[in-house]
């Protein structure tokens, strides 16, 4: 999988002062380096760089799958709070548990 990341330089004038010109390109770098870690880039090329077995995979992937269902979860309790309030009758009695807090069936 390719990702592009493209970052556009604040224009300079040629004429303008070195410190200017200099941090005009930290500015820059600044945001590549921002860019390239939002994309996830790097985690990619180290998750790749070695041979990742078949079961490996699956242990990773349901590992990344419980993290997802708790944000969501997570999110839709808070969603839940802003609706009704903490404290209002109307609330549902519903709380989704995190994945963990369940236990394995």
């Amino acid at each position: 999988m390719s990702t592009n990341v493209r970052v556009e330089a604040r224009y300079v004038s040629h004429d303008a002062p070195q410190d200017q010109k200099e941090r005009a390109f930290k500015q820059l770098l600044a945001n590549f380096k921002r860019k390239v870690n939002e994309s996830g880039v790097l985690l990619d090329l180290a998750r790749k760089s070695a041979y990742e077995s078949k079961g490996e995979k699956t242990r990773r992937k349901r590992k990344e799958s419980i993290i997802k269902r708790e944000k969501e979860a997570s999110e839709f309790n808070s969603k839940l709070r802003d609706r009704f309030g903490s404290n209002s009758k109307k609330a549902p009695k519903r709380n989704f548990k995190r994945i963990s807090e369940q236990g394995t069936t």
